[in-house]
């Protein structure tokens, strides 16, 4: 995550369990891409994050196998794998990533990676 941040991503961690590492990007796009682990094959998997809908959730998987580690390149395939996914779905996309952060329920949580 250093290394995005030092690519200008903005880059934010969940502090209160350092057993589970998940995160989120803000893209130069200013999208939003979660960062999770991927506890099965190893290594690590995103999600393009858009509005919330009953018909398609809250985001969608960006790529199709996780991957080992969190680089530039990783990001931009996962947000333009995501985005392409999201608008076969007809998704609503967050007209920011602050809109996004606002809406947080445990915004509180999450700390700004720095590099």
């Amino acid at each position: 995550m250093k290394e995005l941040t030092r690519n200008g991503y903005k880059c934010f961690m969940l502090k209160e369990d350092p057993l589970h590492t998940f995160g989120f990007v803000v893209t130069p796009k200013d999208n939003v891409i979660y960062i999770q682990p991927n506890n099965f094959h190893m290594g690590w998997e995103t999600t393009l994050k858009y509005k919330p809908s009953t018909k398609n959730g809250n985001g969608c998987r960006c790529l199709t196998e996780p991957f080992i580690n969190i680089t530039t390149d990783n990001i931009i395939k996962s947000e333009n794998e995501g985005l392409i996914f999201a608008r076969k779905l007809g998704a609503t996309l967050y007209k920011s990533s602050s809109e996004y952060i606002d809406n947080l329920w445990n915004k509180g949580n999450y700390e700004e990676v720095t590099a």
